[in-house]
């Protein structure tokens, strides 16, 4: 059984030595838009590129996953449609997580 390990950074998401870059993604004035800002603009290009390319729209519950292809230290990125307004019952909800008793 494979182990799955969260882990939480102040870094530069997109230099983390990672398997999958989670990234947060929002349609704002019908054009998608990632988040955190924290990736560099010729990244965010590049990332939303290949997301248009698969069809991503943004949409709350949405997941896309797709091949880093250098764009970032991660093997691959999963971008998850968010809502601009997130609480964290929402954000657990499009972890998965379940909260335990």
């Amino acid at each position: 059984m494979t182990n799955t390990t969260l882990k939480f950074a102040a870094t530069a998401p997109a230099t983390a030595a990672t398997d999958v870059l989670v990234i947060g993604v929002i349609e704002v004035n019908k054009k998608l838009t990632i988040l955190p800002k924290s990736i560099t603009a010729t990244q965010s290009k590049k990332i939303l590129s290949a997301l248009a390319a698969v069809g991503a729209t943004g949409k709350p519950g949405e997941q896309i996953r797709i091949p880093s292809s250098g764009i970032a230290s991660a093997k691959s990125i999963l971008a998850v449609g968010i809502w601009s307004e997130i609480s964290t019952e929402q954000l657990r909800a499009l972890a998965g997580w379940q909260q335990k008793s």
